[in-house]
């Protein structure tokens, strides 16, 4: 009998996929009728928490099957990421990055705004990919 944990990557992709399932239940209901206040804010929580899963579950995946960057950030990891093929777009990721950034540090309606819409119309669609793919080397 194989006792052996799974690996990290692994317990990671599964935090990864409910906080994508989350952000996922957000964005379909802003398209269903307008967000609250409270509702905006929780949608921008729940990508903060999908894009750092996100990047960390990288980082796993690039030190379980490759070797980790020397050093482990949110930009050398996305680098690293593409590099080896694991992602198809670093910039968007590391634009991701970026907003996630805009949104923890700085309140302005503006951007929060401009914020959901590219969290609805570019950055799911780019997180649920990663989701795809690490579901894939994992079956």
């Amino acid at each position: 009998m194989d006792d052996k944990p799974p690996p990290r990557s692994q317990l990671r992709l599964d935090n990864f996929s409910r906080a994508l399932a989350g952000l996922k239940e957000a964005v379909d209901l802003r398209q269903n009728r307008p967000l609250s206040e409270l509702e905006k804010a929780g949608m921008v929580q729940r990508f903060e928490i999908a894009w750092e899963l996100g990047w960390k579950l990288l980082a796993d995946q690039l030190a379980e099957e490759l070797a980790p960057p020397e050093a482990l950030t949110p930009a050398s990891t996305i680098r690293a990421a593409h590099a080896a093929g694991m992602i198809a777009a670093a910039d968007e990721w590391l634009a991701m990055g970026k907003l996630r950034n805009q949104l923890s540090h700085t309140y302005s309606e503006p951007i929060r705004n401009q914020g959901l819409e590219l969290i609805a119309g570019r950055f799911l669609t780019i997180l649920t990919a990663l989701e795809r793919t690490s579901d894939a080397r994992h079956a």
